[in-house]
């Protein structure tokens, strides 16, 4: 192996420990891309990225529109986010396979329902 290709890393390459065990980068591509299709479905407009701190308030209205539940918006945007944070790093630390996609199932599908609360939001603010 010469020099060159040892720097740019194009041989021995790193195998995972197990063949059940998912690459870091896989893992670090797949839950950068769940985040920005959920941001993306929240925040179609670039004008409303100035919200994006409120984006853990769309699952909450998802689950006030289907529960009836109101109040303590400021204590679900404090709390969704420290959700938000653990699930992604519960998501990346995961090795195995198997715990890996399951978290990743639930982080993605989380982001997507929140995504459309927080469009569903938007809507009911436009008509004010």
């Amino acid at each position: 192996m010469s020099e060159a290709e040892e720097f740019l890393g194009l041989t021995d390459r790193k195998t995972p420990t197990r063949p059940s065990d998912v690459r870091a980068r896989r893992k670090l591509v797949m839950v950068i891309s769940a985040w920005i299709a959920g941001l993306l479905i929240a925040c179609p407009d670039p004008r409303a990225i100035a919200g994006i701190l409120f984006f853990p308030l769309g699952l909450y209205g998802v689950l006030t529109a289907l529960t009836k539940l109101q109040g303590a918006e400021s204590t679900v945007l404090v709390l969704g986010w420290i959700f938000y944070l653990a699930l992604t790093i519960t998501t990346l630390v995961m090795r195995r396979r198997k715990w890996f996609y399951t978290c990743w199932i639930i982080l993605t599908a989380l982001l997507l329902l929140n995504g459309a609360g927080c469009r569903a939001i938007l809507k009911d603010l436009d008509r004010i």
